[in-house]
This record gives C-alpha cells, structure tokens and sequence, in this order.
C-alpha cells in the first residue's frame, strides 16, 4: 500500500478506537480530502499576512538559536579534538545534544523547500545535514567489525569532496557526513581508548583519521546547519511566496510533522519492536527530548495567548467547523504522554504503555483535525 493511504489509515483507525469511549464520530472527516489530488480551486483567503508573519519570525528566531547552539557544539568539539581528554569530550558531547535538539525542533520549518525548482538541492542539503536512520559500521568500527568503515578505509583520502561521495552510496542508510558522524565519534570513549594515539594497542594511523574524519564532519556539519537555518532570513523567500502559497507551506508542514515525522516515524507499532532502527539518536541517547521538541515548537506556533495570529484567523473562516481548541488540546495531551514516557523512548516502552497509547492516540486526533484544516483549502496533503 501506498505510504500515505496506509499512514491515513492508521489515523482513522487509532481515531475509531478513541471514539468508543467518547461516542464522537470524527473518522469520516478525512474521507473527502484527496492525498494525491492538485490543487484545484482557488480558496478566498482573509488577511492570513499576520500568520504567516508569525510563522516566519518564529522560524526565525528558531534557525538563530539553533545556530547558535551548534557553533557552540563546533567549538566544543574543536577543542577536543586540540586536547582529546574526557573532560572536553564529555563537554562536546553536551553541546551536541544541545544543537541536535534545536535541529529537530526546527522541523517544522524544514520539511519542504519554498518551491519545486529548490527541491532537490534543498533534499540534498537536508540529507547531508541529517540521514535516520543511519548504519554506524558505515563510518567507523564496531566492537563485532572493528575494522569496518571509512575510518579504516586508508586509500579514501578524508576530504570535504571525498565524504560527499560516499554518503548513501551503498544505501540510503549509509551515512557519511551530517549529525550521524559526529554523534558516532563523540560517543567513542572514553578519550584515552579511542583518541590517544600513544596509548597501548593504539593504531596511531586510525586514531589521526578517526580525528580528521571527526574535524572533516564537524566543519561541514556546521556549514550545512548555517546554510539551511539562512533559509529563514526574515523578509526572504518565505515571504515573498503568494499568500496562498504561504497557507499551503504551513498547513502541509503542520500536517507532515505530525503524521509522519510523529505518529509514523515516533509511534508506529514496529518503533517498539525496532527501536534501534527507529531511535532519533541511538547512540547519544536522551530520544524523548527529540519528539517534545518537535511538538513544542508546534504548540508555540499555535499558543493563541504568545502568538493569537493563526487562531484568529481560522476563527475568521465561513464554514470551517475546527475549533482551535481541540487541535491544542490533542497536541497539549500528546506533549504530557510524551513526558511520561522513559527518558530514552522508544527503549523500555511496550504497547501496553498507558502514556504511549494516549500520546498515540492525541497524534491521530491532531492528525484529523489538520487534516480537515488542509481538505476545506484544498491543500494537498504532503506526506512523502
């Protein structure tokens, strides 16, 4: 079955199930909307200017802070890499969960280009900054293949051209640049193990290439992080985009976050049962923190007191029956399951879990209730 028919199936049945408790009939809300139909009629929008203003001074203000995070996380790791002690890789490895978190948080901004003449250097530049999952044998050894990997591959000369080349060029798991590499490397301790060329049993041949190999990613890591948070430079391309085009990016960005990027990539029955496929950072661990960032962000967007712009102007619409209310209160009940769960989610979760089944649940109510957003202004639904 096609991807999005069978993430729109698991809404509606997940949503059937809440209702026989409740007794509510919202299943049949998402059967008019046409996933793979066009655009085909030209809605009269009412004064959305101020909400999608809003939308990009918070994307702004997001892509700065997350900038700011990793060049912190730069420097840190710099500074290992001068004086590769536990202390300083203990500090890199704080930073990078810092920046990490601010890049996934900012999803909701980067889960389409402005146009379809960016697409695909836009996928290429997000695929180099971030591929999940991720094969870790691809990059450097592992205690069951010591000798695996790039790190050990002495005749691939460890340039920004060379690694470019080799990601995913085995599979689409095969990642050789971005956050998956630097996640690998920071995790290789303690220092004097993997990073101190004079230490016993060493290679000093592949402690200098697991070092340069580390310098390489982290410089393109944060060249690639700066380039794609600059798409949000207040007055760009954003908001030189049609109206109606500005309503299509932001209801078909809210609707893939949450669909996709939470109730199928986060909640789907087969995370549980492969959580060291489907984690969000396997090796660093923390996964909860990723999810609760990407629905906070969300939520900050949509908080009808800190940002009333969009909640007005859907109160605004003739005909359109959403109460803004019930969007929130699905998100709000989501985000308090999700905080419930274990720190390191999707381990030590069982599909018994109370917490994951209401956090699932409120996804697939908010899920409906997007959906029924995007169907009553024709927007296709972006699920790809």
């Amino acid at each position: 079955m096609n991807k999005r028919y069978w993430v729109m199936a698991l809404v509606a049945v997940l949503v059937a199930c809440s209702d026989q408790d409740t007794g509510t009939e919202v299943t049949s809300q998402i059967e008019p909307i046409d996933i793979g139909a066009e655009d085909n009629q030209t809605v009269k929008l009412l004064e959305f200017t101020d909400a999608a203003n809003s939308f990009e001074q918070l994307a702004h203000q997001q892509a700065t802070a997350m900038l700011n995070h990793c060049t912190s996380m730069s420097g840190a790791v710099q500074r290992f890499l001068a004086e590769s002690n536990d202390t300083n890789l203990t500090e890199a490895q704080e930073q990078y969960r810092s920046c990490y978190r601010s890049w996934v948080g900012n999803r909701l901004f980067f889960q389409q280009p402005f146009s379809l003449s960016d697409s695909k250097n836009f996928q290429q530049l997000i695929d180099l900054t971030d591929t999940r999952p991720f094969q870790p044998g691809y990059i450097g050894g592992l205690p069951e293949y010591p000798y695996s990997g790039l790190v050990h591959e002495l005749d691939i000369p460890l340039t920004e051209a060379n690694l470019k080349s080799q990601h995913r060029l085995m599979d689409e798991e095969s990642a050789s640049v971005g956050f998956p590499v630097v996640e690998f490397f920071l995790w290789k301790s303690p220092a004097d193990d993997f990073w101190d060329a004079s230490a016993e049993g060493a290679d000093p041949k592949v402690v200098s290439r697991r070092k340069d190999y580390l310098n390489e990613a982290n410089e393109l890591l944060l060249q690639n992080v700066t380039e794609v948070g600059r798409l949000w430079q207040i007055d760009g391309a954003f908001s030189r985009l049609p109206e109606r085009a500005q309503l299509a990016f932001i209801l078909k960005s809210m609707q893939r976050l949450v669909m996709v990027e939470l109730l199928n990539k986060g909640f789907e029955e087969t995370v549980l049962a492969e959580p060291d496929w489907y984690h969000p950072a396997v090796i660093s661990g923390q996964g909860r923190d990723y999810y609760e960032a990407m629905l906070t962000t969300l939520l900050t967007f949509l908080n009808p007191d800190t940002r009333p712009e969009f909640s007005q102007w859907v109160a605004r619409q003739e005909n359109l029956n959403l109460p803004m209310d019930d969007l929130l209160t699905s998100l709000q009940n989501a985000q308090e399951a999700l905080q419930q769960l274990p720190e390191n989610y999707p381990y030590e979760t069982t599909r018994d879990s109370e917490a994951w089944q209401t956090a699932r649940r409120s996804l697939a109510q908010a899920t409906v209730h997007l959906s029924q957003l995007s169907g009553f202004f024709q927007v296709t639904i972006l699920t790809d």
